[in-house]
């Protein structure tokens, strides 16, 4: 059997502006009003996902609105709040209780030997 040779019918150099896609451009603010995912917002932090995790539970950056199992999102208007002021932020809904209730709530009682 002889072997095929495949010959493209396209043009090897490149494409004419016109032809060409150029994916959106990101906005360089972020919108006033709105739910957005961290990959949305994480331009505008100073730090890692896993800081902004650990301050989510701490109450000290605003806390996520669950949507279901693998989407949570954050309102902007907290956001901006947010990041008008990080070192004095406070969450209106933390995400854990206060720590005093996180504790038992009664020691357990010792138990008596039998003599």
């Amino acid at each position: 059997m002889a072997h095929q040779t495949i010959v493209s019918t396209t043009s090897v150099g490149p494409k004419p502006p016109e032809c060409r896609h150029s994916p959106p451009e990101m906005p360089i603010t972020l919108p006033n009003v709105g739910l957005f995912r961290f990959k949305q917002f994480a331009a505008f932090l100073p730090f890692s996902r896993e800081t902004w995790r650990k301050l989510v539970l701490k109450g000290k950056a605003p806390a996520p609105i669950r949507m279901g199992g693998r989407c949570t999102v954050w309102p902007a208007a907290q956001l901006h709040k947010f990041l008008r002021d990080p070192a004095n932020y406070q969450a209106e809904n933390s995400m854990t209780p206060p720590r005093a209730e996180t504790g038992r709530a009664k020691p357990r009682a010792k138990a008596q030997e039998a003599t």
